[in-house]
């Protein structure tokens, strides 16, 4: 993957970088989200909900490569998945201080993601509709 990644950035093929990076994101997600069955607080369904983080960073990184029609038109369907994403609920904690099994200090706390089961569904959605475009032959 590193290699690959370099390759394609030093070879000033940036912009079909940005477009293997979200082809990726969409397939994967795509994935997760039709692998898991929705229940508030699973581990599975935060884990697709902090995707919300990865989503934004995609998007800030082909920013450099928007001169690319592909890249742009693959930006602004990712910035519909944005939209959605934006649907979830954060909640902030305040910092704690907990023992972890071994005894050490463990620092909690800051911004959460709660994610109920229409937003779950609608991501799901969103990303299924993205990777149908994606994967139609022209």
């Amino acid at each position: 993957y590193y290699s690959s990644f370099e390759n394609l950035q030093s070879s000033q093929h940036g912009n079909t970088l940005a477009l293997v990076i979200a082809g990726g994101y969409i397939e994967s997600l795509h994935i997760a989200c039709n692998l898991v069955k929705y229940q508030a607080g699973s581990p599975a369904v935060d884990r697709i909900a902090d995707q919300k983080y990865t989503l934004e960073n995609i998007i800030e990184f082909m920013k450099t490569y928007e001169s690319d029609a592909d890249v742009k038109s693959t930006m602004a369907t990712l910035n519909e998945l944005k939209v959605v994403f934006d649907k979830i609920e954060q909640k902030e904690e305040g910092a704690t201080a907990m023992k972890d099994e071994k005894g050490k200090k463990v620092l909690g706390g800051g911004t959460t993601l709660v994610m109920s089961k229409e937003v779950f569904k609608e991501v799901a959605d969103k990303v299924a509709s993205i990777r149908n475009s994606f994967s139609q032959t022209k």
